[in-house]
């Protein structure tokens, strides 16, 4: 092209050169044709050199965006590729326990309906479900602490076995309506359990401070006897007779009952051995530690 373009240039300066000469008739009208038509040969041949130059450059352009099309349709079948390795491996969106698998290796499935693979449950933190009745919600809250008592509550799990989970649970959510069948409300409550150690489904008993009473008198149930609507307790006095005592009563604990009136502290209650014993007999009590000791021995 550089060649082409240099013979075209000096074709154009023998042009301007003899044209002057050819019209005070200096060179002869033959030198000035043969010029004009060696100018016009050279413009030509730089004309299809350029047109060969601007199909060579789109040919060059079209293979370049070919080739780049073909690299974006090789990346879009990597995507692709990875994309279906990624239906390799199946992970859980939560951590928790697994069950049994419901399907084995080979199998199809993702065909029309969902496939269910296995169940996962979580477990840390463990979500408890339970009831209160309308009585025991009321003596969780009041109109003052309405919402804020509950979220202050600590929860102790007595499991199946009787021993008691090592860790503490609190209040998540309480249902908004009272069952109008049974009286009561739905409670959910969380509880760490690092490990998995206890799992979904499990049974297990909830034990929560409704109250604190100072200096309460507690007694063991076992001990209160009824008799028409009466709750009372037989007592022993300083010189071991025996008296019976009508008792008015609060709250209950697992095995033991508040007493709110009736009896003092410091006053003996008979719990074992009341089929034995009569108001106004002396009998010879033992206390609970002596008792024990005789179980064992």
């Amino acid at each position: 092209m550089a060649d082409a373009r240099a013979t075209l240039a000096k074709a154009d300066q023998d042009v301007a050169r003899l044209a002057p000469l050819a019209k005070e008739k200096a060179v002869t009208e033959q030198d000035l044709d043969a010029a004009i038509a060696s100018q016009k040969s050279a413009k030509a041949i730089v004309e299809a050199k350029q047109a060969n130059l601007t199909n060579l450059e789109a040919a060059v352009k079209y293979t370049v965006e070919r080739a780049r099309a073909e690299v974006s349709a090789s990346n879009a079948r990597i995507i692709q590729a990875q994309l279906d390795l990624s239906y390799c491996d199946i992970s859980s969106p939560i951590s928790g326990v697994i069950g049994f698998l419901q399907v084995d290796e080979g199998n199809l499935v993702g065909r029309g309906d969902a496939t269910l693979l296995a169940t996962v449950s979580a477990s840390d933190p463990l979500l408890v479900d339970f009831s209160v009745s309308e009585i025991e919600y009321l003596k969780l809250t009041d109109a003052a602490t309405a919402g804020q008592r509950a979220g202050n509550l600590r929860f102790d799990l007595l499991l199946s076995d009787e021993s008691v989970h090592p860790y503490q649970g609190s209040f998540r959510v309480l249902d908004r309506t009272v069952d109008p069948t049974t009286g009561t409300l739905k409670v959910e409550a969380t509880f760490p359990n690092p490990g998995g150690y206890l799992r979904p489904g499990q049974f297990a008993r909830l034990r929560v401070a409704v109250a604190e009473k100072e200096n309460a008198i507690l007694v063991p149930q076992r001990a209160i006897q009824e008799l028409q609507g009466a709750k009372t307790v037989m007592v022993v006095d300083d010189k071991n007779m025996v008296s019976v005592r009508s008792i008015r009563l609060g709250d209950k604990t697992d095995k033991d009952v508040v007493v709110l009136d009736g009896l003092n502290p410091g006053d003996r209650v008979i719990v074992e051995g009341m089929q034995k014993c009569r108001p106004g007999s002396q009998v010879n009590p033992a206390t609970a530690d002596q008792t024990s000791q005789v179980q064992k021995g």
